[in-house]
């Protein structure tokens, strides 16, 4: 789907709270998720970003 939304242009990617991002899962999926994107990113004719937010505590 990303891959097919990057044809058409650039896109931003915003992940909130990023701080529980793959929290339950083992610790080698986030390098597995940057990986993926990563490898989007670099065939993509278009640019692709990726922000995590996390809010700040209050």
């Amino acid at each position: 789907m990303l891959r097919d939304r990057l044809d058409a242009g650039p896109l931003t990617v915003l992940i909130t709270d990023a701080g529980q991002l793959l929290v339950d899962e083992p610790s080698d999926q986030y390098g597995l998720l940057l990986a993926v994107l990563g490898n989007l990113a670099t065939g993509a004719p278009h640019p692709l970003r990726v922000v995590l937010d996390e809010a700040a505590p209050s």
